[in-house]
């Protein structure tokens, strides 16, 4: 687990020294407007987009505008909220271990 977040710690670093290509916001941008408009294909998805949304605070024009305003994102834009959330002192990391199961007697607490 060590090296995964030690790996994790050299890609967040390069996004913070080197930032982020104009191509790799574009890329970025086309795979989300993609999944957006196959996602309004299915009535299910688009109830789940709408509803997520609407639980959330946003509002319908929100969602009908969001692909525009996706695209209007630059590269600026990505390096200011990363600078601002990408930071070490701000790091958690938890670790998601399985279940060891005891067969112990109960404890006397649980007996009571």
């Amino acid at each position: 687990m060590k090296t995964l977040e030690k790996e994790i710690e050299v890609v967040v670093n390069d996004l913070l020294e080197n930032g982020v290509s104009a191509e790799e916001v574009k890329r970025a941008q086309d795979r989300a407007i993609i999944a957006s408009v196959y996602e309004q294909d299915s009535q299910q998805a688009l109830a789940n987009l709408y509803g997520s949304f609407l639980v959330t605070g946003a509002t319908i024009e929100e969602i009908q505008t969001m692909n525009d305003r996706l695209k209007r994102v630059t590269p600026d834009d990505v390096m200011k909220v990363a600078r601002k959330y990408l930071k070490k002192s701000a790091a958690v990391t938890g670790y998601l271990r399985p279940e060891v199961k005891q067969d112990a007697a109960p404890s006397q607490d649980a007996q009571q």
